[in-house]
């Protein structure tokens, strides 16, 4: 049996009282098309960590005073693992294709992305992910030719809205999830630019700035969900006339925080934030306030662990990216050790050891995968912004399709 690796890419703002995110010049949205264009799966993974998220190799400037804090969280969160970091809209499709041996097509890809977030709002990432293992396993058997494709819009334009309510039925409000879903059958390509994702029925700013920096590339404003919105206020990072009240009008969050910080630190504000008020600010449990690393939190229940004191606490102040930069790892090693190894005794949170990074390795895992499946590597071209690529004809094993 035969099968061609095919690697292409083709991919709406909703009217807001606030202003809207500048769009990139038509001249660089055509270079940045053409270079996805050309992308697998792997490359484009490299590509939008490299890009979009490149800000969580850096140091937060001094200029920053206000998010002194925000410094103290996202030095915690390179440490730890969270649910988002598996289940959040970006790995959920990486993690479901992986697990069932699926080389995706850019395209498709980007697809499941726009899914996997339009199935996430009223939602916990633990929902959404089983939703949408639930709609690809229903996918693979609508594969043609003996080709295990995954979902597609050839998928959706497949089933009708009952089906796929019936396949989502665990997240909140499943049937009209289920509708906005069908609609997308009625896409000739998925959506590359903001104001078109945010014509898709059930896609608001949050979802459409997600899906741009996730799906497309392009880091275009700060995606504020519950977790942002709430920090933004507790820890005064936004001034408002509610005190540290979370506002009620998440664009405005939106706008306030966009002020305050460098454009390319928006993206990575959501994974950070979003990865503490799961594992430590949790808001419908008792926070984790003894091993919290923040620093003069107006609202801490008790004081951090005294087997801490002597050591990590003592640079509280200083915690950042370059705290665990190779220089300083000898320096750090043991204070760094401690805490890890006290949350994840304490509380089962599962740590980061060795050189594990946040944003995961799928490049890596896809690469590899492409090698089991059809014989070589899909990061043979070390340059992935300028990839070059052949149609290849492949000869699979039965047992694998």
């Amino acid at each position: 049996m035969f099968i061609y690796l095919f690697l292409s890419i083709k991919t709406n703002p909703k009217c807001s009282l606030l202003p809207q995110p500048k769009e990139t010049s038509l001249k660089k949205k055509a270079v940045l098309m053409s270079k996805t264009n050309k992308m697998n799966v792997s490359q484009f993974v490299r590509y939008i960590n490299k890009t979009v998220f490149k800000s969580l190799e850096e140091d937060l400037p001094s200029e920053y005073p206000i998010l002194a804090k925000y410094k103290q969280i996202r030095f915690m969160r390179k440490l730890m693992s969270s649910t988002v970091d598996v289940k959040g809209c970006m790995n959920t499709p990486l993690v479901i294709n992986y697990k069932y041996k699926i080389i995706p097509s850019i395209q498709d890809l980007k697809l499941q992305v726009l899914i996997s977030l339009m199935l996430s709002p009223q939602t916990k990432d633990e929902m959404t992910f089983d939703a949408f293992e639930n709609m690809f396993i229903d996918s693979l058997k609508f594969d043609k030719k003996g080709v295990r494709k995954g979902i597609s819009i050839e998928y959706l334009k497949q089933k009708k809205t009952e089906e796929i309510d019936e396949l989502i039925k665990k997240v909140g409000f499943h049937k009209r999830k289920a509708q906005n879903i069908k609609d997308l059958s009625e896409l000739t390509e998925v959506p590359e630019k903001y104001e078109e994702v945010l014509d898709i029925k059930g896609v608001g700013p949050k979802i459409g700035l997600l899906y741009m920096q996730n799906g497309v590339g392009e880091n275009m404003g700060i995606g504020v969900d519950t977790h942002v919105n709430r920090f933004a206020s507790k820890f005064e990072w936004i001034k408002n006339d509610k005190g540290r009240k979370p506002l009620k009008n998440a664009e405005y969050t939106r706008e306030l925080l966009e002020a305050s910080i460098e454009k390319k630190f928006w993206a990575e504000i959501n994974l950070i934030l979003v990865g503490f008020g799961q594992n430590i600010c949790t808001s419908t449990q008792k926070p984790k306030c003894d091993v919290c690393l923040v620093s003069k939190c107006k609202d801490r229940r008790v004081e951090i662990d005294e087997t801490l004191k002597n050591g990590i606490v003592k640079d509280i102040e200083d915690l950042d990216i370059s705290y665990l930069s190779k220089e300083n790892a000898d320096k750090n090693y043991r204070k760094i050790l401690a805490w890890k190894v006290l949350v994840q005794e304490r509380y089962g949170i599962e740590m980061r050891f060795g050189d594990e990074d946040l944003l995961g390795d799928w490049d890596q895992k896809f690469d590899q995968l492409s090698k089991e499946l059809y014989g070589y590597g899909l990061l043979e071209d070390k340059d992935a912004n300028e990839p070059k690529f052949k149609k290849v004809k492949i000869e699979v094993k039965q047992e694998i399709i």
